[in-house]
């Protein structure tokens, strides 16, 4: 009897085994050039190169063969991977940047206290500058008393006070910018979180003046376009001025000093930079009573023009000049 039931088992296990294998044997199924499939229990090398499904014998797909990657999809892969692993490295960087941004600030006015503190050394060291220019413009008030060395010299000094001026301006343009940068951040990880990449705004309405609030600076980005700034500058201080243009040179314009209090004295001075002849503009008004002897009568700080119609002139030079109406 156990040897009867061995040999059934035995029986049964190899029927079995013979059934796996005709069910796991499979064939190979692929299309050709022309559209016609093909059936076969081998596959041909050429096939394999592109790839193939594997069908057991009742013609189900049991697995597919995917042809070898090519080394272009290869090397995409290995770049993908780069990629990927640089901008995990950026996340967490951008992480460690934000906490500390909440850790230095509690509150976006901290910011704005920040941003006008520097802003206000900046304006400090501009109202020396601003005047110092107003005085060496009332010396040249007197030029026909004087030596050429001595107008030689006041006007290289006014173009080094005006060189200053333009250099206060780009440092106050870079505090602004970067407290600029740290509020909008501030408020996108309030809002998202920290390391958040969600589109963010890149610009904000700004309560600070550009300089004080009668100087205009421009940005000329080549040689052709700064010469004809520069002359349309020149237009605009004799059309705009009450008083009659006392200097004129490649680098600096300047109309005499204004005598009556509503009267407004226009100057501008032009700093190259580039190579290609790149370079910066600066309008600068001035406003005041003085009396004929060169002395100023009074004022609300030396030069400084707050009427609306030095507003104005102020807002329409940059439009001016550019043509960006």
């Amino acid at each position: 009897m156990i040897t009867f039931r061995f040999a059934i088992l035995t029986l049964i296990t190899v029927l079995s085994l013979a059934i796996a294998s005709q069910l796991h044997a499979g064939l190979y199924r692929w299309v050709d050039a022309n559209g016609k499939v093909h059936y076969s229990d081998s596959m041909p090398p050429e096939v394999a190169l592109k790839g193939t499904d594997v069908l057991n014998k009742q013609g189900i797909r049991v697995r597919t063969i995917t042809p070898p990657k090519s080394k272009n999809e290869v090397q995409a892969i290995v770049d993908d991977e780069h990629a990927r692993k640089i901008e995990e490295q950026r996340h967490k960087r951008q992480v460690a940047a934000d906490k500390s941004l909440l850790a230095a600030y509690r509150h976006e006015r901290d910011i704005l206290e920040a941003r006008d503190e520097n802003i206000a050394i900046v304006s400090a060291a501009e109202l020396v500058i601003n005047g110092n220019i107003h005085r060496t413009r009332l010396h040249l008030l007197h030029m026909s008393s004087l030596t050429d060395k001595q107008v030689s010299d006041l006007k290289k000094l006014l173009h080094r006070n005006y060189a200053s001026l333009f250099r206060y301006d780009n440092e106050r343009e870079g505090i602004e910018e970067k407290y600029n940068d740290l509020l909008l951040r501030y408020r996108h990880i309030q809002s998202f979180g920290p390391g958040a990449t969600a589109l963010m705004e890149n610009s904000l309405d700004s309560d600070v003046p550009f300089l004080t609030c009668h100087n205009v600076h421009l940005k000329c980005p080549d040689s052709e376009t700064c010469t004809r700034w520069w002359k349309h500058t020149k237009q605009y201080i004799t059309e705009n001025s009450d008083m009659p243009l006392l200097l004129e040179s490649e680098t600096l314009l300047s109309t005499q000093m204004p005598i009556q209090s509503e009267d407004i004295s226009l100057s501008a001075a032009f700093e190259p930079r580039g190579a290609n002849g790149s370079g910066e503009i600066l309008l600068d008004l001035d406003c005041g009573d003085i009396n004929p002897s060169g002395e100023r009568r009074q004022t609300s700080y030396e030069g400084e023009c707050i009427s609306q119609r030095s507003k104005g002139i102020s807002k329409q030079f940059r439009p001016f000049v550019t043509g960006a109406y």
